[in-house]
């Protein structure tokens, strides 16, 4: 609670000085996820009440671990992000808890290696997709921008080269 009023008193988010002046600093859960970072949301979801892990997870078609395991798994690709670290030519550390084949056709058919950075990728854009999360077509560009540079090959973060015709999800 410390680091949420932490981070509460450090936004200047509109919303948050609307609900300030009008009742009193208390978000309601919806608005005050807005200001938490993802390893407190990663908190929040591991704190739930089981029934409610369960219906998230759900949502998603996946057990409580499993997503748990997606949040940690996409948890050190945004820190990754976030610290300008290096996702080429990575080997990362944590794997998903992926569910079995013939669960998400979509999944299945990507075949990735989900150490790789383009296993990662794929579960941010499956959550996308299956969320209605943002627009699905962003990763796919960036990857499609990605210049063809012979010191830098796009295999060298695993994405294979029928990426965007073998899985739903890339097409």
């Amino acid at each position: 609670m410390e680091k949420y009023q932490r981070e509460l008193n450090w936004s200047r988010e509109d919303f948050v000085k609307h609900h300030d002046m009008k009742y009193g600093g208390r978000l309601p859960v919806w608005a005050a996820v807005e200001i938490i970072d993802w390893g407190r949301l990663m908190h929040l979801y591991n704190f739930a009440p089981a029934g409610v892990r369960e219906d998230v997870a759900d949502s998603c078609g996946f057990s409580p671990s499993q997503l748990a395991s997606w949040l940690k798994s996409l948890n050190v690709v945004r820190n990754t992000c976030a610290h300008h670290s290096r996702l080429f030519n990575r080997v990362h550390t944590l794997t998903p808890k992926i569910p079995p084949v013939g669960r998400h056709a979509d999944l299945d058919a990507s075949a990735a290696d989900w150490s790789r950075t383009f296993g990662q990728l794929t579960l941010a854009q499956f959550l996308s997709d299956r969320l209605g999360l943002g627009r699905s077509s962003l990763l796919r560009a960036v990857l499609k921008s990605h210049p063809a540079v012979q010191a830098v090959p796009v295999a060298h973060m695993d994405i294979p080269d029928d990426w965007q015709t073998s899985s739903p999800l890339w097409a």
